[in-house]
């Protein structure tokens, strides 16, 4: 995961972390060196509110001052991914399932961002 965060990273896109968690989760992202990668973490238990809520979605692109058309929300419950497409947003579910999901766009490693991204 460091590799593609990195290549991301060096591409300019600007990234943040929405997750229906706990207010430690940053915390663990440090401690695995992994916080640098991200502008912003949107914690559910933090904002008061879980995906597929808009207002979870809208303070991670508020955060990283992006409109939602300029985001790619990437989750592996394709349900919220499909809610964050149906607010504007770009959206991808990341699978390993056998049988991906059919009712939106799929990938199966973060690897495969980088042909979305345009890079």
């Amino acid at each position: 995961m460091p590799g593609v965060l990195e290549r991301l990273q060096a591409h300019g896109v600007r990234m943040a972390i929405v997750s229906d968690s706990w207010p430690g989760l940053e915390g663990l992202y440090r401690r695995l060196g992994l916080h640098t990668y991200f502008q912003a973490f949107v914690i559910s238990a933090v904002l008061g509110c879980r995906k597929p809520d808009p207002r979870i979605y809208r303070a991670g692109s508020d955060a990283l001052g992006l409109p939602p058309h300029e985001c790619v929300f990437v989750d592996d419950a394709p349900e919220l991914v499909a809610a964050a497409i149906e607010l504007g947003y770009g959206g991808t579910t990341i699978t390993r399932a056998a049988t991906p999901p059919t009712a939106v766009p799929w990938i199966t490693s973060l690897d495969d961002l980088v042909p979305i991204l345009g890079m």
